[in-house]
């Protein structure tokens, strides 16, 4: 039987739906993922780098699943709507894939840097700073927006790489100012993405 010009289009969205919606289990997973505890254990941290929060991924799969519901009740009756409700998720989705799971890795890796340098370990310590400053900049450069959002912590990143190598006895707290500054991007997010791409709408 030949679909008409419609049943392809509903079947094209059907199909769409499927894969956002294995998008978002794959993003929950990462969130639990994320939550488990890494080679340095939380509980380890000074209960001020602890002060941290996974709300944003939470508030974006919300987005993305409440968009595709939208976007299933469009299937049968404006498909145009459809589109407009998929994008809206896949937008979301994208805003966990380039900048909150970047940056909560990123903070991970800075407040591991910060726990090793109290520990007496400055090599190690500048390997995290090294990581976080490859997360910072590949994050960075997707968006002139968000590239203006991260100037504040690659700032103190660098200030923190030089304070570690030369055994800066500030060294330790200027990491921990560093995880401080990565974190509050990350809890302040739709602010340092307004006027980006990834723009929540």
């Amino acid at each position: 039987m030949k679909l008409t010009r419609r049943s392809r289009t509903e079947h094209g969205l059907a199909m769409t739906l499927g894969t956002v919606l294995l998008l978002v289990l794959l993003a929950a997973g990462a969130l639990y993922l994320l939550g488990l505890p890494g080679d340095i254990a939380a509980k380890a941290l000074p209960p001020a780098m602890t002060a941290t929060s996974y709300r944003p991924l939470t508030v974006e799969t919300e987005r993305a699943l409440g968009a595709i519901v939208q976007a299933r009740r469009a299937l049968h009756g404006d498909l145009t709507a459809a589109e407009v409700d998929l994008e809206r998720a896949a937008t979301a989705l994208r805003r966990l894939r380039d900048f909150y799971l970047p940056l909560m890795d990123a903070r991970d890796h800075a407040y591991g840097s910060h726990l090793v340098q109290l520990r007496g370990n400055p090599r190690r310590a500048a390997r995290e700073l090294g990581t976080v400053e490859e997360i910072l900049l590949a994050t960075s450069a997707r968006d002139e927006q968000v590239a203006r959002s991260l100037r504040l912590p690659l700032s103190t990143l660098i200030q923190a790489r030089s304070e570690v190598a030369s055994g800066a006895p500030a060294a330790a707290e200027r990491i921990e100012q560093l995880g401080r500054e990565i974190n509050l991007l990350i809890l302040k997010g739709d602010l340092a993405l307004a006027g980006s791409h990834l723009e929540p709408r």
